[in-house]
């Protein structure tokens, strides 16, 4: 009995360890799956970390452009605000000028109406004959110089 005792403990135990050895095998296999898991969720990780560094690269470059967009916008509106205020200045120099040119033709227009008699005479005066012309010098210049004496040019004549 006691080798049919031994031989059914072998046999149990053979079972046992072909147990054992199919648990470890199985373990080994989920081991296996396990470590492959991982090693696909550490390739994945490490694709996750990179795509993150190239989105801050691009968020970061982003940013600057986003700044130096301001900066130009800030720089246009000061140009844009001082190109109003120059060409206001130019409008007020210009209306300013207006009225000067204005007055300048006012005063033109009075010069030349006096002028126009002066033009006249001097047409006048070219059109007649030089000997006309003296003697009529001649008569003006007694008028006045009779009318600064006191004589009475229409009774000098009468004579």
């Amino acid at each position: 009995m006691n080798d049919s005792k031994i031989n059914e403990l072998v046999l149990k135990h053979e079972r046992e360890i072909s147990q054992l050895t199919a648990m470890q095998e199985i373990l080994v296999k989920q081991t296996e799956r396990a470590t492959e898991t991982l090693e696909a969720l550490k390739d994945a990780l490490g694709e996750i970390k990179l795509s993150i560094e190239e989105q801050r690269k691009e968020l970061k470059v982003a940013i600057e452009i986003r700044d130096k967009l301001d900066e130009f916008t800030q720089n246009f509106l000061i140009q844009k605000n001082s190109q109003e205020q120059t060409n206001h200045k130019l409008f007020e120099k210009i209306e300013a000028l207006e009225g000067e040119v204005e007055g300048l033709k006012q005063e033109i227009k009075k010069l030349s109406e006096a002028t126009q008699f002066a033009r006249w005479l001097d047409g006048g005066f070219r059109i007649l004959s030089k000997r006309a012309a003296v003697f009529i010098l001649l008569a003006l210049g007694l008028m006045v110089l009779g009318a600064f004496l006191g004589i009475d040019l229409h009774q000098l004549i009468r004579k």
